[in-house]
């Protein structure tokens, strides 16, 4: 898979600006089944093995996606939906869904923490601008014929 090569760097500002632990790019599969992770920046292994395809609904990032507004989970061992996740060093997290110029969702842009978090609704704000850069560089990208945008 080819991603605008911004997307990284944006993924990285969010996590950067956050003061998190780890962010991450989940875009929705090819089949429109789940969420698959495509980015990464500082998310520990044994937990991207758990969440690399997240379901639709569920978790941060799948119920993002699905009510198109940001998701906040401030402790992740009380959110029953994280399951085998739960074992992870990841301990909180927010979402923002990332939404194309015509609605499309593209996916979701995750931060994490490792100890209990909720962010202010400025740190929510900012990633939700970021979303919308990343969202602008795949509808840009998916103009271009020869660029996939999507997890396969």
């Amino acid at each position: 898979m080819s991603l605008p090569s911004i997307i990284p760097n944006l993924i990285r500002l969010a996590r950067n600006s956050a003061r998190a632990d780890a962010a991450g790019l989940w875009l929705l599969h090819s089949s429109g089944a789940h969420l698959e992770n495509v980015v990464c920046d500082g998310l520990p292994e044994e937990f991207i093995k758990r969440v690399r395809k997240a379901p639709l609904g569920l978790m941060a990032c799948g119920r993002a996606v699905v009510e198109k507004r940001p998701r906040v989970v401030p402790d992740i061992l009380c959110d029953p939906e994280f399951g085998d996740a739960q074992n992870s060093p990841v301990r909180a997290c927010f979402s923002v869904p990332v939404i194309g110029q015509t609605g499309k969702v593209y996916g979701s842009m995750a931060c994490h923490f490792k100890q209990v978090h909720s962010p202010s609704q400025y740190e929510i704000e900012r990633n939700e601008i970021l979303a919308l850069l990343i969202a602008f560089a795949l509808d840009e990208a998916a103009r271009t014929p020869q660029t996939e945008v999507a997890a396969d």
